[in-house]
């Protein structure tokens, strides 16, 4: 029987932040361990951190500080401290989860002479690392055709490998659980997640509620999320007479029984790479309104399963959101492409049948 291959999984910070960090522990889940071994160094400790301890994966934390000048000795000790720590396990592949790790990975794969695969997952540009951090890498996995796009001149050496979701996990329901706010009389209920940052948007969201409400009187909004923007959203909500409208929630464990709570799905964000959220709403059976912005429409391909607008047009998407909610029979059949959409293209067990085929050929 042939031995498991050891597999580097390089992150900068062992905290969950968003989407990048979820995608990446739901495919580790289900890696075949009879093929791989997984182990992570981690930037960090945190909740990946604990995520990875409770399914038993092997962890190392190793400080990883910004690529400059000024950090010269602290990076010579990270990467040593990262390249003892995978020559002893002995790793064959290394794989890096974001732009920071993407730097230490590409300098310890060459040290070791192992092929490395940088894993982007946003379609923005990182400025110079965009030009340096390719050359580096032996593979480059891209989560949409949108984030590839970034790297057009090393499409030779780039494959798109869609996020998934577990569709198991993330199905129709009936709103039968417990509100998860204290909107329980809300009606049209919107919700969205995310990052209480500029490039989420947050701010059009609270302003789309605001431009329904003269239709919508008794409209509800969630926001879930955390971020620096938080206190802000707040008083932007409270300025525009929201405080009975708009809600915020810091975090949810049962997303499943949130989306089945929403009459829409709305995100608003300037940039996207594919958007979690996205996919976890339309694998639920529900409708979206998003920006079209960088993989976004990969997701919503056509409008038979939801709704794309131009980032910063908020008149555009309450004229979108509300012509969905008027029609609650359309909505239900747009909910039910959204969910086929996902089943077609996005399933986790696609997103690591390719992940897996990806380390097979650098074997």
């Amino acid at each position: 029987m042939q031995k498991p291959e050891n597999i580097l999984f390089l992150v900068s910070s062992g905290v969950i932040i968003g989407g990048g960090q979820i995608s990446l522990l739901e495919l580790v889940k289900r890696l075949d361990k009879a093929k791989f071994t997984p182990f992570f160094v981690l930037g960090s400790e945190g909740s990946l951190h604990e995520k990875l301890r409770q399914l038993k994966i092997d962890c190392a934390v190793v400080c990883m500080p910004a690529i400059r000048i000024t950090h010269a000795a602290r990076i010579i000790r990270a990467v040593v401290a990262i390249g003892k720590a995978a020559k002893a396990r002995g790793i064959r592949l290394i794989h890096s989860n974001d732009t920071r790790a993407h730097s230490y990975a590409g300098i310890v794969a060459r040290i070791l002479h192992v092929p490395n695969i940088f894993h982007f997952r946003v379609s923005y540009s990182d400025g110079v690392y965009d030009l340096v951090l390719p050359l580096l890498a032996t593979k480059i996995a891209a989560v949409s055709a949108a984030t590839a796009k970034r790297f057009a001149r090393y499409k030779n050496k780039t494959e798109v490998i869609y996020n998934g979701v577990d569709c198991d996990a993330f199905c129709p329901l009936s709103a039968e659980s417990a509100s998860p706010c204290t909107l329980t009389d809300a009606h049209p209920l919107l919700g969205t997640i995310g990052r209480l940052e500029k490039a989420k948007g947050m701010d059009a969201f609270i302003r789309l509620i605001a431009a329904l409400k003269p239709q919508f009187p008794a409209i509800g909004g969630i926001v879930v999320g955390e971020g620096p923007q938080k206190a802000g959203l707040r008083d932007l909500s409270e300025t525009l007479g929201l405080q009975k409208n708009v809600v915020f929630v810091n975090r949810l464990e049962a997303i499943r029984d949130f989306m089945s709570w929403l009459d829409l799905y709305v995100l608003l964000s300037d940039n996207e790479g594919l958007n979690r959220s996205i996919m976890e709403a339309m694998a639920c059976g529900k409708c979206v309104v998003a920006t079209d912005v960088g993989g976004n429409p990969e997701l919503i391909a056509d409008e038979s399963c939801g709704r794309l607008v131009p980032f910063g047009d908020t008149g555009g998407a309450a004229r979108a959101a509300a012509g969905l909610l008027k029609n609650e029979i359309l909505r239900a059949s747009m909910g039910v492409a959204a969910r086929k959409r996902i089943e077609a293209c996005f399933t986790i067990e696609s997103n690591v049948y390719q992940t897996e085929k990806l380390f097979s050929s650098l074997q």
